[in-house]
């Protein structure tokens, strides 16, 4: 995908994501908040360096699953407390492209505070 195509397919996904404002998890019993840190999350990864634009298109094509598996989450599958913050994460197996694949959603909850929305993939 060239520059061109990759910045309209961000802006587009952005542009769904700013309606998503938050999505109820009963699992945490909680609303998951989508705020722009997550979004950021999507193109650059935690040491602030921009992804390569196959990552990026991947977690644009996940994201669209994340709150229906925040939704449906039964339990996390793991989390780790660092004593100020949570992270949280659910998986589920989803059909994309014809092929079976598990896809992650991390959630952070800051202590005491809300969850929020962190990142998605694939394993």
């Amino acid at each position: 995908m060239e520059n061109e195509e990759l910045k309209k397919h961000i802006d587009e996904v952005r542009n769904w994501y700013k309606t998503l404002k938050s999505v109820y998890c009963s699992c945490l019993k909680a609303d998951i908040i989508f705020n722009s840190k997550g979004f950021h999350h999507i193109l650059f990864d935690s040491s602030g360096h921009r992804r390569p634009p196959v990552k990026i298109i991947r977690r644009l094509e996940l994201m669209k699953f994340a709150p229906g598996i925040i939704k449906l989450a039964k339990n996390p599958v793991w989390l780790t407390d660092t004593g100020s913050i949570e992270f949280i994460v659910f998986r589920r197996q989803i059909w994309i492209k014809n092929k079976n694949t598990t896809v992650r959603v991390v959630i952070r909850k800051t202590k005491p505070g809300n969850h929020f929305y962190l990142s998605v993939m694939d394993e």
